[in-house]
């Protein structure tokens, strides 16, 4: 096994559980947008996914849409995040490691695939 993959892994899984407190986590700085007292640009790679969204939530979504004047996927974009980190800090090293193996392959498709996207999101 490669250990440069192995120290990748245990800095993803440190990080994932003792994020760095000198940085706003990601759930602080949405709530600082709805605030409006902050904010923040998704700068990156992008995938278009088809998604249906259960009514209770989609309205919600849609107020927190309103409120900011952000675009709607910069929103679910966040709430995915904070969802994902959130879920990642009640695992276990071993199924963060195995999530971390899969989502490498996968992102290693995209890119070879040229699925891949920029950052461009002029068409939220």
């Amino acid at each position: 096994m490669n250990h440069k993959l192995i120290a990748i892994d245990q800095e993803l899984t440190m990080k994932l559980h003792n994020p760095n407190p000198n940085e706003p986590t990601n759930l602080q700085m949405l709530v600082a947008e709805i605030k409006k007292s902050a904010s923040s640009s998704y700068h990156g790679g992008y995938i278009q996914v088809p998604f249906r969204v259960e009514c209770a939530s989609y309205t919600r979504l849609e107020a927190l849409v309103k409120h900011t004047g952000s675009s709607r996927n910069k929103i679910m974009n966040d709430l995915l995040r904070i969802g994902i980190e959130t879920l990642a800090a009640s695992l276990d090293d071993e199924t963060i490691k195995t999530l971390f193996e899969i989502e490498t392959s996968i992102t290693a498709d995209l890119y070879a695939s040229g699925k891949m996207k920029s950052g461009d999101q002029s068409d939220d």
